[in-house]
This record gives structure tokens, sequence and C-alpha cells, in this order.
């Protein structure tokens, strides 16, 4: 996988991948080689990835998947698709829960709050 996207051929590493697996990070890089060519792919990609990262729990691991939720969103705007994804679930969250610090912080991504502070 790490030969095919040295050489350019995200296709041919996504086969790989589907395959054979990988880290974490490859998939992270794998998603991004993706973005040009593959818009939904990539957001699969990415998609699969933010659960795990809530589950770290603590501020960067919230921050790292509020910015890949902007990023699905940004794909899904290139391909016309500007539905919300919900990749916490859809059930609400009160504040004080992992889900709400992360959908506090993805607000900003998606220009709204699902809960708000009195």
């Amino acid at each position: 996988m790490k030969t095919a996207l040295a050489e350019g051929d995200a296709d041919a590493a996504l086969g790989e991948a589907k395959a054979g697996g990988c880290t974490e990070h490859q998939w992270l890089q794998l998603a991004q080689a993706l973005e040009a060519g593959r818009p939904e792919e990539a957001a699969t990609i990415y998609r699969a990835r933010i659960e795990p990262m809530v589950a770290r729990t603590g501020n960067r691991a919230y921050d790292e998947a509020a910015a890949l939720i902007a990023r699905v969103k940004a794909l899904m705007r290139r391909t016309g698709r500007e539905e919300r994804p919900t990749p916490l679930g859809s059930t609400p969250c009160a504040p004080g829960t992992r889900r709400s610090a992360i959908s506090s912080r993805a607000s900003n991504a998606w220009g709204e709050r699902r809960w708000s502070v009195a």
C-alpha cells in the first residue's frame, strides 16, 4: 500500500488496503490521496475513523474527530450531497457527555449547535 501511494496510484493503494488492511495513519493518508478523484470513498474512510477517535477521549481526540467531520462535510459538498452525516449516531446528546464535547467542536464545521449552554 505504501508503494502504491508513493507512486501516486491511490486506486491501487485502496485495493491493497481493502485486501490486507493497514494502520490508522495509512488509512488517513489514503483518504487524503483519494480526496481529489474519489471524494465519496475518502469520506467513507474518514467516517470510519471518527468513532474510534472519539472513543480515545480527551481534547486532542475530540479535535481530531471534529477536523475529520469538517473534511467529510467539504467532500460531501463537492459531490453535491450536503446532507449531514451522523458519525456519532442520531441520538441527541446532553451537555457534559463525550458526545456533546465532540458535537460542540464539530458545530463550527456544520454551522449549528445541537445544544446550548444557559
